[in-house]
């Protein structure tokens, strides 16, 4: 049963917080333009809500594209070179890729930890906006998380190529 469980989440996890995420956003969005257009009114709290689902639609986004491998290759390219040559500029191209992640993850670690000394309230839905931001550490950990499963997989042999 706990084996089935992480398989699913192993399978689907970013994909549901995307889902949600760019479901949030959309249908917030949409809300909104009915209250302008039809009701003549507007709610911050409409605009905030869109927004932490955009952040969560990208950074979610970008974890999901680091499993399926499709992250910032031009996979055409890769493919018509020799084998030789693609494992290792692949391998190369993910280390700048992951140096470039936790940089982007010391970052927003120190974001977080000004956002925690100070007070500020979003005015629409009365929280800390701490708490909508910490999507990008949590994103950017699940996206190493990630890179270093896949290359697991094909150390393992469970997937062939790194593509």
């Amino acid at each position: 049963m706990f084996g089935k469980i992480i398989r699913l989440l192993d399978k689907y996890f970013e994909e549901v917080l995307c889902a949600i995420c760019l479901a949030t956003m959309s249908s917030t969005i949409m809300f909104q333009v009915v209250l302008r257009y039809v009701f003549g009114d507007a709610h911050a709290w409409v605009e905030e809500i869109s927004i932490i689902g955009m952040i969560g639609g990208v950074y979610f986004g970008a974890a999901l594209a680091v499993r399926n491998k499709d992250h910032l290759r031009i996979v055409f390219v890769l493919k018509s070179l020799p084998k030789f040559i693609r494992t290792p500029t692949i391998i190369l191209a993910d280390l700048l890729w992951l140096g470039f992640i936790v940089f982007l993850l010391v970052q927003s670690i120190e974001f977080m930890k000004i956002l925690f000394t100070t007070h500020y309230i979003l005015p629409g839905l009365g929280i800390e906006n701490r708490w909508p931001y910490l999507i990008i550490p949590i994103a950017l950990v699940l996206m190493i998380i990630r890179m270093v499963q896949v290359y697991v997989r094909w150390i393992t042999k469970k997937d062939k190529e790194l593509i």
